[in-house]
């Protein structure tokens, strides 16, 4: 990587970019921008401020206006504008009160631009096909991507856009003479304009419609996924006559008359109104409902659940639910929370434990909380708790664990670490749960209100898998307290792994290319062992290892110790920040004893691509020693291990992860 200390010393400011061969610089209030190579100016530092743009080119700042240059320095967008919104080929520009677009040619770099009046009275952008709904004189219509009027401005609102395939066919919800109708990208009529309201529901074919006080649902037509347009195809599925609809994750509740039943997801009628209400729609093929003052669940069919409980799986289920018992016997006696760098640990008494007040007043009503408990038992699959009279008279409290811990997720949408909340009960000598993913630091109450029921007898992979994150999270738990607290040693269960066996198995893996002699791999288990039992011990030896200066590692969490001690004896590409690209190829190619090539284009895609460019071209991969840092080491594995390596590495503390 070419050293920037050379460019930060001649510049006031250094912002890399993506192209990373090019970098933003300053100079007395100045931007441009410079070849990192090459070190020569690609444009003059003569703009107030640059940002690269995500589709090429760059928005430049001179006084109080915005413009768009290319690669070249060549005006796309004239800087005359007191407000530019970068949306791609197609954005937004704006001065006072009033709108334009602009559109730039598609790549290899953009070089013309058309750019409409500065006549629009309001403007929403969609990057999703490049749409943008106008407003001109109160009457709204829509830009298509080239910026023409395809939909000319006639309505009173275009009140919502829906895409309903993937070639980025479209619906949009107008209003045409204070009645609601269904337009499609030509303008062409799909439902008529006689609906007090109109709205698509989410990522379904139904469009729910309101006409005079009563509801119910439309669908439009799709051949082989792709929309069909034309008047007619969108068709009525259920009459007009709901009082309510209330669509959830797995139904839609409606009511007629006062008595409520539910719909499916298409909208069809599943159970027909007959309920005195609803307490909790589905989950997981279950619904709590209640009908002659008596509440109980019901499938799918109508059919009464009686007292379903989920059934125990295994042996780690009962491993959890004896140490769930034991943490709510020691914290109830003497703890009312713990919290660790690794997780937080709660004891709930509810209801009346999830106010956020400190001091809670005299005539304080506990009622919300109370409905909030109820709710939790309603996603647990439990039956509700009716006497809070009862509660609040004799102070008795229901008790409720909530562990908050940093662990691996990998959905449609995120990969990577996240905070996992789990809230638990042992009830009926049974364990019940709810947990939820946080991307964001949320209030406990949230957590609470967000998360979503936990069904062992149907678990999907990501439950499994955070299911059993629970379990080492809970034995981490376990192991502290059993350490730090005299009345909780030898109390709890542990799961039974060799931690000899374990070291010993992780070593062999990473050692696949016998770049650890015989001798090497003894004195790493060794080690490996030392620094477990006697952490503080092993300080001294380790700084002799890696010649730091005396008791430089005095003050170092045990876990970091864990880093310096894999990174000494194992084959590693340490990198500041991200990776040098010719350093990083030249170890994986002698890791894996074929030429493998990284380019500019693969560093900008990043290590993920990279890695998969790697795992299709050779039976090996990428894994990362986590330095607590900016710094990046990179190990070689082979591809049929990484599973078994991050396992291990896993139940030993060792800071090896995946991407």
């Amino acid at each position: 990587m070419s050293n920037l200390n050379s460019f930060k010393k001649k510049y006031d400011d250094v912002i890399e970019c993506v192209s990373y061969s090019l970098l933003i610089v300053a100079k007395n209030g100045k931007y441009g921008v410079v070849d990192r190579y090459s070190k020569k100016e690609v444009i003059p530092l003569m703009y107030d401020e640059i940002k690269e743009r995500y589709c090429g080119g760059y928005s430049v700042r001179n006084g109080q206006h915005y413009g768009i240059i290319n690669d070249e320095n060549e005006l796309l967008v004239p800087i005359e504008y007191d407000l530019i919104e970068d949306s791609g080929w197609v954005g937004m520009m704006q001065n006072g009160n009033k709108y334009a677009f602009y559109k730039l040619d598609n790549p290899p770099l953009p070089a013309t631009t058309k750019i409409t009046p500065l006549k629009y009275d309001s403007a929403r952008l969609f990057n999703k096909g490049n749409i943008t709904i106008f407003s001109v004189s109160g009457k709204y219509g829509i830009l298509n991507n080239g910026l023409e009027e395809i939909i000319p401005a006639i309505y009173d609102d275009i009140a919502e856009i829906h895409y309903a395939d993937s070639e980025n066919k479209y619906l949009a919800v107008a209003c045409l003479n204070r009645k609601y109708g269904v337009i499609d990208e030509f303008n062409n009529k799909m439902l008529e304009f006689k609906y007090n309201s109109l709205e698509f529901i989410g990522n379904t074919l139904l469009i729910k419609a309101v006409l005079n006080h009563k509801s119910g649902f439309f669908s439009y037509a799709r051949k082989y996924g792709i929309l069909i347009y034309g008047e007619g195809n969108v068709k009525n599925i259920t009459e007009l006559k709901y009082d309510s609809l209330i669509v959830n994750e797995e139904d839609i509740v409606v009511s007629v008359d006062k008595k409520y039943g539910f719909l499916d997801l298409n909208g069809r009628e599943i159970i027909s109104p007959k309920f005195d209400d609803v307490i909790f729609p589905f989950i997981k093929e279950r619904a709590y409902v209640e009908l002659d003052g008596d509440r109980f669940f019901v499938d799918k069919s109508g059919r009464k659940i009686i007292n379903y409980i989920p059934n125990e799986l295994s042996r780690k289920i009962r491993i959890l639910s004896d140490n769930i018992e034991k943490l709510y016997n020691y914290l109830m006696n003497d703890e009312v929370a713990r919290n660790q760098s690794e997780y937080s640990l709660y004891y709930w008494q509810m209801p009346y434990a999830l106010t956020t007040l400190d001091d809670i007043p005299e005539n304080y009503s506990y009622q919300k909380e109370y409905e909030q408990y109820n709710q939790l038992r309603c996603k647990m699959r439990l039956e509700q708790v009716d006497n809070l009279p009862e509660i609040l008279k004799n102070g008795l409290h229901y008790p409720v664990l909530s562990i908050d811990f940093t662990g691996e997720i990998n959905t449609e949408y995120y990969k990577g670490d996240a905070n996992i909340f789990f809230a638990i009960l042992n009830e009926e000598n049974r364990l019940h749960l709810t947990y939820y993913i946080s991307l964001f630091g949320e209030k406990y109450v949230d957590l609470f209100d967000k998360s979503k029921s936990f069904d062992f007898d149907s678990l999907t992979d990501e439950e499994i898998s955070l299911f059993s994150q629970l379990l080492d999270c809970i034995e981490k738990i376990c192991n502290d307290l059993e350490i730090e607290t005299e009345q909780n040693q030898g109390v709890f269960i542990h799961q039974e792994f060799n931690r000899e066996e374990d070291i010993a198995r992780l070593i062999q893996l990473l050692n696949f290319d016998d770049h650890l002699t015989k001798s090497e791999v003894n004195k790493f288990k060794k080690a490996y062992i030392e620094l477990t039992d006697t952490p503080d011990k092993f300080r001294k030896k380790l700084e002799r290892w890696l010649d730091y200066e005396k008791d430089e590692l005095l003050d170092v969490a045990q876990d970091d110790l864990y880093y310096e001690l894999i990174t000494y004896f194992i084959d590693n590409n340490v990198d500041d920040w991200k990776f040098d690209i010719e350093r990083l190829s030249d170890f994986i190619s002698n890791k894996i004893g074929v030429s493998f090539s990284i380019t500019d284009d693969d560093y900008q895609k990043g290590i993920e691509y990279i890695n998969q460019n790697l795992e299709a071209q050779s039976d090996y991969s990428i894994l990362n020693i986590v330095s607590g840092g900016d710094d990046v080491n990179f190990i070689v594995v082979r591809t049929e291990d990484k599973s078994d390596i991050l396992e291990l590495s896993k139940r030993l503390n060792m800071p090896i992860v995946d991407y």
